[in-house]
């Protein structure tokens, strides 16, 4: 029963970070005549959400932590938005996210699972917070191509600090 749990959870947990990525997707082509100026931001950010889909779909040892930093800071960060709809959807999605991933913790270690080391995890949860810091760092459109270039890289950078573990 706990192994059916924490797939159920997984699952859960899957479909909240994809609907985010679609949401960042949507919000950034929802923005009328200046989406072509937004579109490396907007990008960038559901980009994160589907490294931290793929992350936990794939059950890797930094997935559900980095799954966990990227929801606190954008929860935290959307909060004071306001009552709008969507963003009221994406914080429900965080929530329903959170739920899930601490199911899925509490079942696998249920199951006898091995615990990762708390090194990944800290790791990873530091990933899903630094990562959208980076992406609105480099991404959010100034003008300038430097900042553009040194953005992506950054954001390169990151994944590929974050496959490395």
């Amino acid at each position: 029963m706990p192994a059916h749990i924490e797939r159920s959870a997984r699952a859960v947990a899957v479909v909240s970070l994809l609907a985010s990525a679609a949401f960042f997707a949507w919000y950034g082509l929802a923005l009328g005549q200046s989406w072509a100026a937004m579109l490396p931001f907007f990008g960038g950010l559901s980009l994160t959400w589907l490294v931290g889909a793929v992350g936990v779909s794939r059950q890797r040892v930094w997935g559900p932590s980095y799954a966990a930093g990227l929801a606190a800071i954008t929860a935290m960060v959307m909060l004071p938005v306001g009552l709008h709809p969507a963003v009221m959807a994406f914080l429900g999605a965080q929530v329903i996210l959170l739920t899930a991933l601490a199911v899925r913790s509490v079942a696998a270690h249920d199951a006898g699972a091995p615990v990762a080391s708390w090194r990944h995890s800290g790791v990873g949860f530091m990933a899903g917070v630094a990562v959208p810091w980076i992406v609105v760092a480099g991404l959010m459109p100034t003008g300038a191509t430097g900042t553009l270039l040194i953005g992506t890289g950054a954001a390169a950078l990151a994944v590929a600090g974050l496959s490395g573990v």
